[in-house]
């Protein structure tokens, strides 16, 4: 799995957008069955603040432990294949910065869980984010 989300690029920090932890929304219906899937990275029950990670695998293990909230829907197979080949240190931390560096089109596409209506959309350019909008998709995910 790759995790990121912390703006301080220490792997421990990020603040939730509330300004605190927030709790667990953990669903026994959501399930870490496949590749791709999107959820909440916490120190323990009810602290998640603004780290995510994606996995690269089934992760059974990790049912009922974090709060999944979307699927990899595009580029599972370009950007997440290419994050998972990146070489890592004994801690599994990437030995270069993983960057996003194409802003020509979308790199990696997430279903949230609860709006299928709406995608995270990583490396998009603006003219991609009004064609999404024609479409009547908002990329932008908000606090229900």
């Amino acid at each position: 799995m790759i995790q990121t989300g912390d703006p301080t690029n220490t792997g421990k920090g990020g603040q939730s957008i509330w300004g605190k932890p927030f709790p667990d929304e953990i669903r026994s219906t959501l399930k870490f069955n496949a590749r791709g899937m999107v959820a909440m990275a916490n120190g323990g029950p009810d602290t998640n603040k603004s780290q995510f990670f994606i996995t690269y695998a089934k992760q059974a293990h990790l049912e009922g432990k974090y709060t999944i909230f979307g699927k990899v829907i595009d580029g599972a197979d370009t950007t997440l294949d290419t994050m998972e080949k990146i070489p890592v240190s004994e801690k599994n931390r990437p030995l270069n910065d993983i960057k996003l560096l194409n802003w020509c089109k979308p790199r990696l596409v997430v279903q949230p869980m609860d709006y299928p209506g709406r995608l995270f959309i990583y490396g998009l350019a603006m003219e991609d984010l009004q064609r999404f909008s024609s479409l009547g998709l908002d990329p932008r995910l908000k606090a229900p």
